[in-house]
């Protein structure tokens, strides 16, 4: 079998890690424009990788409590960088974790969110 080209493992894991961080941030921009109808997309960029850095972080330790601080840390961050209330941040993160199921279902990929 002919190799056409060859693309090294940890390019692979960028492009994968780029490519789901977009759609992570789509998901987001669709949550906040659905809720609030307003956000911008670099936020939402920003916002997706911050995320993922909060709940990486925590789930390096575990039990319940580091799962609520980190979902606590999440709302604040939602709240801040679409300027939201504490509510509308809640709901922003439910349509945005509902989003995310359903774009995983069809695609098939795991998201930030």
């Amino acid at each position: 079998m002919w190799k056409l080209f060859s693309v090294p493992p940890d390019l692979v894991y960028i492009i994968n890690f780029a490519i789901i961080w977009v759609i992570s941030a789509i998901v987001l921009w669709l949550s906040a424009k659905i809720v609030k109808g307003e956000g911008s997309f670099l936020s939402c960029m920003i916002l997706a990788l911050l995320g993922s850095l909060v709940f990486s972080f925590f789930s390096s330790f575990h039990g319940l409590l580091y799962t609520l601080i980190a979902i606590l840390a999440w709302l604040f961050l939602i709240k801040v960088f679409l300027n939201l209330d504490w509510g509308e941040a809640i709901v922003v993160a439910i349509v945005a974790w509902v989003l995310g199921l359903i774009v995983s279902a069809i695609f098939g990929i795991p998201l930030l969110i």
